[in-house]
């Protein structure tokens, strides 16, 4: 068969994006499916959260904003909203599309919002897993996170009026944009002696802020997103140090996420306290913080590059200014330091037996794991090896991050099930870069199996003549046993999940 076409930009383009589109056109059709059993009757299927979204809606369409306060809740006093206003803000739209003022058909048409911010992740997966690997990858990454099981896909359901879906939608914008600045930046020479080499930088950085900022108005936990981009900033700039690479980009790149995060938090209001489940100081504090260590840890390079120390000075002097300023905070903001290790021990460690009664602050089990991801566990974890592999061999810092991002989202999942529905976003993309690596690691095995010979250079011998080439146009077995394997579990992985997403809807929409 001729495969010339592909060599056509155009053609091969047209082609990946038709894909792309038919790949969330299906994401939507099976997130629909709850539709004909709800339209008309006025019900949802989120439990007493969805209403109150209802609420908060009615609220905004009424009084033409969001309410920051709710007098209605934790009888006799009132309580402080404690979540973002940006899935009430994109549900209103669809509320005006409605064209009716009744309950029912409000109901009907932000009942929409979940199955289309769910369908949206099909493309974002696709730039996603492209500059992780390649073509192959993203449209395989798109592919499983359309079907992918588990609470990501319930959550994101017709009718299922809430803001998770949200939640996973922008982080992982969120990092997909980080991860392009990684990628487009690491390497490059950045200096304002030039300013054609900020141009690049800042659009990126821009970019990715505004992508973090979406994420925290969405909910506060998604602070998390900035962990992982801080952890990745530290271990970066030791790696960065240690080959002699320039760090500017990470400078550049973190001043301007975490500088327009913090702009969009005075824009749109801090309260008091330092806890992270509100738009407190404590949540601005942290973004101030992480722009103080990036620029600490460049100037704190440049100081030890110039007095030509061993490059491991450099991590020693982080960790000894670290345990400093760790001892500092405690002193001085004490409850600053308490509301942080209290956020990151609840983020990583199991609640106590009372808390257990909530289902999504329970615990993880491994019936749950094989019931939401089944195969689709296993190919993870061959591409967790894999990007661990590149990471060794070539300091890719968009594999180093996607690493850090899925490892401390396994730890939160097992933890507290509520995390599974970010986890899917990593299961589906580890997967699709496992089945992408194989695909890749037996290619030339393929076409020497379909007949297609493979140019191979006869070496010169002496005197000048050519000696009898050794390359073997037999295929190797063991390569095609891999791409077998790896693909049958693929297709396994994908009709399973496929086939469970279209039940659950179904079955959804009939529970009502």
């Amino acid at each position: 068969m001729d495969f010339s076409f592909w060599n056509n930009k155009k053609y091969r383009y047209g082609i990946i994006g038709g894909t792309v589109l038919l790949l969330t056109v299906i994401s939507l059709a099976i997130r629909l499916l709850p539709m004909g059993d709800l339209i008309g009757t006025g019900d949802m299927i989120a439990g007493p959260d969805a209403w109150y979204n209802l609420r908060l809606v009615e609220v905004m369409l009424a009084s033409g904003g969001f309410i920051f306060f709710e007098p209605m809740t934790l009888f006799p006093t009132g309580q402080n909203i404690v979540w973002g206003p940006l899935f009430t803000w994109l549900s209103v739209p669809f509320a005006f599309l409605a064209g009716d003022v009744t309950r029912t058909a409000l109901i009907d048409a932000v009942s929409w919002l979940p199955a289309v911010l769910g369908c949206l992740m099909v493309p974002v997966m696709f730039f996603l897993g492209k500059k992780l690997g390649d073509w192959k990858t993203g449209l395989l990454a798109a592919l499983f996170i359309a079907v992918i099981g588990g609470q990501f896909f319930s959550r994101s359901l017709y009718g299922h009026f809430d803001h998770h879906v949200a939640e996973t939608l922008f982080s992982t914008l969120f990092c997909l944009c980080y991860v392009l600045g990684l990628s487009y930046l690491h390497g490059k020479e950045i200096s304002v002696k030039n300013p054609a080499t900020l141009r690049l930088p800042i659009i990126l950085g821009i970019v990715s802020g505004v992508a973090y900022l979406l994420s925290l108005l969405t909910m506060t936990t998604l602070v998390v997103v900035g962990f992982f981009a801080s952890v990745l900033t530290l271990i970066q700039f030791i790696l960065d140090y240690k080959s002699g690479k320039p760090t500017e980009y990470l400078v550049v790149l973190n001043v301007l996420t975490f500088g327009i995060a913090v702009l969009g938090l005075l824009l749109y209001g801090v309260r008091d306290g330092f806890g992270f489940t509100d738009y407190s100081y404590g949540l601005l504090a942290a973004q101030i913080l992480v722009i103080a260590g990036t620029l600490f840890l460049y100037g704190l390079e440049k100081g030890i590059s110039k007095l030509q120390k061993p490059w491991y000075v450099y991590p020693l002097s982080i960790l000894a200014v670290a345990i400093v300023g760790i001892l500092a905070v405690w002193i001085l903001l004490p409850s600053l330091f308490f509301s942080m290790v209290g956020s990151l021990s609840s983020f990583f460690m199991p609640n106590g037996a009372g808390w257990t009664t909530i289902q999504e602050m329970s615990a993880w089990s491994f019936e749950s794991a094989v019931s939401s991801f089944g195969w689709g566990l296993l190919l993870a974890v061959g591409g967790f090896i894999i990007l661990v592999w590149q990471v060794v061999r070539r300091e890719t810092p968009a594999a180093l991050f996607v690493l850090i991002w899925s490892l401390f989202m396994c730890i939160a999942t097992i933890s507290h099930i509520r995390w599974e529905y970010f986890f899917a976003v990593n299961i589906a993309l580890l997967a699709a870069v496992c089945v992408s690596w194989a695909i890749s690691f037996a290619a030339d095995e393929v076409k020497k199996l379909l007949g297609k010979k493979q140019p191979a250079e006869a070496p010169v011998g002496k005197k000048g003549k050519k000696a009898v080439s050794t390359v073997s146009n037999k295929p190797d077995v063991l390569k095609i046993g891999v791409l077998a394997v790896v693909v049958l579990v693929a297709l396994i992985f994908t009709g399973m999940s496929a086939a469970s997403a279209v039940t659950t809807a179904s079955a959804y929409g009939q529970a009502g």
